[in-house]
């Protein structure tokens, strides 16, 4: 991957159709990873940290001008080149499950990460 600005406009070049991919997915798991672990640190009730990173990751998905949350259905994410991107998404998961308010099993009988991001704690 290479990057340079031309003309106060940055450009980055990828190789791949895949590279893209694995940058665009990256950027949708990073992020919200990262302020997990930060309100994992967080003194306050779990709740509202839940409902502060639950906020973040809805506007992040759906803020933009394209829908980066359907990339997550691509078939092409289930490949192995994409296993680290997943593993992400899962540690997402199970940082919000490490929260003691909401590792129990809810009244549905499952965890608030299953319910959260039921489409890779399942896989």
């Amino acid at each position: 991957m290479r990057s340079g600005c031309v003309r106060r406009r940055c450009i980055t070049t990828f190789a791949t159709k895949d590279d893209i991919l694995d940058a665009l997915l990256a950027g949708t798991v990073d992020d919200p990873l990262q302020l997990a672990r930060e309100l994992l640190a967080g003194s306050e009730p779990a709740a509202p940290r839940l409902h502060v990173l639950i906020v973040s990751d809805v506007t992040q998905l759906c803020g933009n001008r394209w829908n980066l949350g359907a990339l997550y259905l691509l078939p092409e994410v289930r490949l192995e080149r994409f296993e680290e991107f997943r593993l992400r998404a899962k540690s997402c998961g199970s940082v919000i499950g490490s929260w003691p308010a909401v590792s129990s099993p809810s009244a549905t009988g499952r965890s608030m990460p299953t319910i959260c991001r039921s489409g890779w704690s399942n896989r």
